[in-house]
């Protein structure tokens, strides 16, 4: 059994890639269990407190259901395996009881704490043949989805901040990869979600290579089914210098046409309802 992280920002896209995953039979990644962090305090003897970067919910949630099953007996690994194994036969948040007698890999869905520089040492000491995800969605976006999420529930991160801010932290958590590969010899693979929504099937095959894990057509079919795009008009803000040159890097615009503002998301989203209802 190996660990798989994936690791970026949040509004990233990294519950449905969750949700991708989990159609495979040999992987499990729960839906924000908080186990890396949970472990990582517990294994070196601190209170568990709520991660600051994050909302408790999905921690609380998860030792409710699983606490019980840490032993300081046992090792990171294998409190880690019987811990999420029992939330994936239990359901846990948005992924209903399953029962997959060969997992190859195991993990978690935190982009934050995942590639957190403080708990870095801690998951490659641990999980030395772990595979990275790294999930990359343009900051425009994230803006946008964090400020609609702040209304709902977990949304008191992004409360008070200001799209300016909001993009400082994609900016923060976007060196944390940078600065992980640079320091580790991590097995990482980079995916655009605007490319994973557009074409899931490629990219989802890719994703399954990168982890060496058997597919067929039928599964990228059902990763197809479940994946809905959703275009929306592009609001732009102001990028810094250095946030420029990171969007360079994924090969993602700076700056967007009229036509990006406002034409091409109406006019995506009448050919893909013609195409769909063909």
């Amino acid at each position: 059994m190996n660990g798989l992280f994936i690791v970026g920002n949040k509004r990233s896209g990294s519950t449905h890639l969750m949700h991708l995953l989990n159609l495979h039979d040999e992987v499990f990644v729960s839906n924000e269990s908080d186990i890396v962090w949970i472990l990582y305090n517990y294994h070196n003897n601190k209170e568990i407190e709520p991660y600051p970067y994050g909302s408790p919910a999905g921690m609380n949630q998860s030792l409710e259901i699983a606490g019980h099953i840490l032993d300081k007996n046992a090792s990171v690994r294998e409190n880690f395996e019987k811990y999420q194994r029992h939330l994936m036969e239990k359901g846990f948040l948005s992924e209903k009881a399953s029962h997959k007698k060969s997992l190859k890999y195991i993990g978690d869905q935190k982009p934050y704490q995942n590639i957190d520089p403080t708990m870095m040492p801690f998951i490659i000491k641990n999980f030395p043949n772990a595979k990275f995800i790294h999930l990359v969605r343009h900051p425009f976006e994230v803006v946008r989805s964090s400020m609609k999420f702040a209304n709902g529930t977990g949304g008191f991160i992004w409360k008070n901040m200001s799209p300016e801010q909001i993009m400082e932290k994609w900016e923060m958590h976007e060196n944390w990869v940078k600065d992980a590969r640079k320091k580790y010899d991590l097995d990482i693979i980079d995916l655009r979600y605007d490319r994973l929504i557009s074409n899931p099937k490629k990219e989802m095959a890719r994703i399954f290579k990168f982890l060496g894990v058997n597919f067929d057509s039928n599964l990228l079919n059902n990763c197809k089914e479940i994946t809905k795009p959703n275009f929306k008009p592009i609001t732009t803000y102001n990028l810094t210098k250095s946030q420029k040159q990171l969007l360079k890097e994924y090969n993602m615009k700076t700056s967007f046409s009229w036509l990006d503002l406002k034409v091409f998301p109406k006019i995506s989203r009448y050919y893909y309802r013609a195409f769909k209802n063909r």
